[in-house]
């Protein structure tokens, strides 16, 4: 498959669930080729899990965070809403927001999360070369007042930088981690126009 598009790729191992399509894989400093064999089937994409961090750790919560797609502050909120149900003063004492290997998503989205744990203060500004510049401020009150830690690394980028930067310039909480990816842009997909020979 190599120069070969990732959609083709795709296209070639895709099928019916519950058949198999075997994959031959070249290794370097292999002799011989390698058959992996796998079983199709629905992969579900769970966008942000949650869990409790164990009794020494009591009333703390974790969530990890994979994506900013439509509906993943709503998703956030929910799965820390049940983490203060579990604990035992229906509570969180501080939450651990891992954002490692996300590579961000809807810039909507990072400013929805990022004023779930806002007071006030700047969220983003966005900066354009053709139209006047956007500033995201959070809205009067904070629907979280937890401490929180911010989990970052090489592979944390865009929209999850921002929920990162704008909870460590307002001194909201700990960024914690490596140097984030460094993705400085925002852009937009457009939908190609059909016929107009550009895809």
């Amino acid at each position: 498959v190599r120069g070969m598009p990732l959609t083709k790729v795709v296209a070639k191992i895709r099928g019916p669930k519950g058949t198999e399509v075997v994959l031959t894989v070249q290794r370097v400093g292999m002799p011989e080729d390698i058959d992996v064999s796998i079983r199709r089937s629905v992969i579900p994409f769970t966008n942000i899990s949650a869990r409790m961090m164990g009794p020494e750790h009591a009333g703390f919560g974790l969530v990890k965070v994979r994506g900013f797609v439509s509906g993943t502050t709503n998703d956030l909120r929910s799965a820390i809403d049940d983490l203060a149900e579990k604990s035992e003063t229906g509570q969180l004492r501080g939450l651990v927001l891992d954002l490692r290997n996300n590579s961000g998503g809807l810039l909507q989205e990072a400013v929805f999360m990022s004023d779930l744990f806002l007071k006030d203060g700047r969220i983003v500004s966005v900066k354009s070369r053709t139209t006047s510049s956007e500033h995201y401020t959070a809205t009067v009150g904070d629907d979280y007042k937890m401490p929180i830690v911010v989990l970052v690394n090489d592979g944390t980028a865009s929209a999850a930088e921002i929920v990162a930067n704008a909870i460590q310039e307002n001194h909201r909480g700990l960024v914690v981690g490596d140097r984030s990816f460094g993705k400085a842009t925002v852009q937009s997909l457009l939908t190609p126009i059909i016929g107009s020979g550009y895809y």
